[in-house]
């Protein structure tokens, strides 16, 4: 949010109320279109960070040309969300861009990452190419610091032993009963670089029922924490991402 001062002059100053006012106005509406242009890049060197140091060739031209800004805004985690690090608030980032706007997301992400990483068109990306084109706009995930302890507390015990899987899923779900009444879990093995996290997740290969993807793009799901571990094996890193919804 930019913050603006507002300076009073001085009782003998003598003025034109009107003329004043207008500047005032006129700056004003400058000020808030150099900011939202500021927004808008500041979303950019996010992203581009990440797609970098995931090493993927992604044209940020399409989102600067294609995105709107309040889009990328509420797609984005806040900056005041401490308990997630930044790469663990960029794979809610990239989750939520795919809820808020499916077939954009598609030609701007999807598409661009296929060719990044030479995945070819077999059905799990058909099946999800065809999934966000038929979905309409959904709300950005929340970020919820119980659901993100939950995450945190599954992350760390199946790195530090070498474990995959949902074990303990019921002791998670008593602990978030009393605050969601719906409760959903997704984990993810491999590189710690949000977007093939993200990515991964959404194409959900090789799960027959698409889960992950169900979980990430389930409109019930409102809230989510995510957290990013070491992990024993040759995955070398795990995610474990925690969705909770509330009662309509």
């Amino acid at each position: 949010m930019a913050v603006f001062n507002i300076y009073i002059l001085p009782s003998f100053v003598k003025v034109d109320h009107k003329l004043f006012q207008g500047m005032i106005f006129a700056l004003i509406s400058f000020l808030n279109r150099f900011a939202m242009k500021r927004m808008l890049i500041f979303f950019l060197f996010l992203f581009t960070t990440t797609i970098s140091h995931g090493q993927q060739n992604i044209d940020t031209e399409e989102l600067l040309k294609y995105w709107p800004v309040e889009q990328l805004r509420n797609a984005s985690v806040e900056r005041g969300v401490v308990f997630m690090n930044q790469d663990e608030k960029d794979v809610v980032f990239i989750c939520n861009l795919a809820r808020v706007n499916g077939p954009l997301f598609i030609s701007t992400i999807l598409e661009p990452y296929m060719a990044a990483k030479n995945i070819k068109r077999d059905r799990y990306i058909r099946s999800l190419i065809n999934t966000l084109e038929r979905q309409k706009s959904i709300p950005a995930l929340g970020t919820d610091r119980l659901l993100y302890q939950l995450a945190f507390s599954h992350a760390v015990s199946s790195g530090q032993k070498g474990t995959v899987g949902h074990g303990g899923f019921e002791s998670r779900f008593n602990k978030a009963k009393d605050y969601y009444w719906t409760f959903a879990e997704n984990c993810y093995y491999g590189r710690n670089i949000p977007i093939e996290i993200a990515m991964g997740l959404l194409i959900d290969k090789g799960e027959s029922g698409l889960g992950h993807r169900k979980n990430i793009l389930d409109q019930k799901l409102g809230y989510v924490g995510v957290s990013i571990q070491p992990h024993r094996s040759v995955y070398e890193y795990n995610c474990v991402m925690e969705f909770g919804g509330k009662e309509q």
